[in-house]
């Protein structure tokens, strides 16, 4: 099925995140399976459509040390949490997640040691640049699903080395 889960969803704002508040995005990029909704209550959240395993990144543009962290229905993934301890720079976090269908994701400034963080909007020049970024993209089912085994006509030994491979 390839990625048939997808988004990007980002910014061009300087805003001011408060520590343990949310990035908000309201711009969104090549986005299929996945709800946000940019002039709703919480144009931070994006809800995943679908049970599966989802690889996540985030890239975020900020004027003063910071951290962040991916953030799945209001509760911070601590194995995404990243910092950078200088002045103006860009931090990036990545992650693996077993979503269900109708999780929430954010981008959340965590931990953060002043009371906020801003987002800077021209980095490194003249044009306006993205200050936030954060794609997903679904690259398998659930680990919680269990495996059907497929109904394609093949060898004994291919349905060993199948078996293997899923296991794998």
């Amino acid at each position: 099925k390839g990625f048939n889960v997808r988004g990007t969803f980002y910014t061009k704002l300087t805003q001011t995140v408060l520590t343990e508040g949310d990035v908000q995005f309201d711009n969104i990029n090549n986005a299929n399976g996945l709800l946000w909704n940019p002039t709703g209550n919480n144009p931070e959240q994006i809800k995943v459509t679908e049970d599966g395993v989802y690889k996540v990144f985030a890239l975020i543009g900020t004027v003063i040390s910071s951290q962040f962290a991916l953030a799945v229905n209001g509760v911070v993934y601590d194995g995404s949490t990243q910092g950078m301890n200088h002045g103006a720079g860009q931090l990036t976090l990545r992650a693996l997640l077993d979503l269900k269908k109708n999780d929430v994701i954010t981008l959340r400034n965590h931990t953060s040691a002043g009371p906020s963080v801003t987002l800077s909007q021209n980095q490194g020049g003249l044009e306006l640049s993205v200050s936030a970024i954060l794609t997903i993209f679904k690259i398998s089912p659930s680990n919680k699903q269990s495996w059907k085994s497929c109904d394609v006509e093949c060898s004994e030994y291919y349905k060993n080395c199948y078996d293997k491979f899923r296991s794998y």
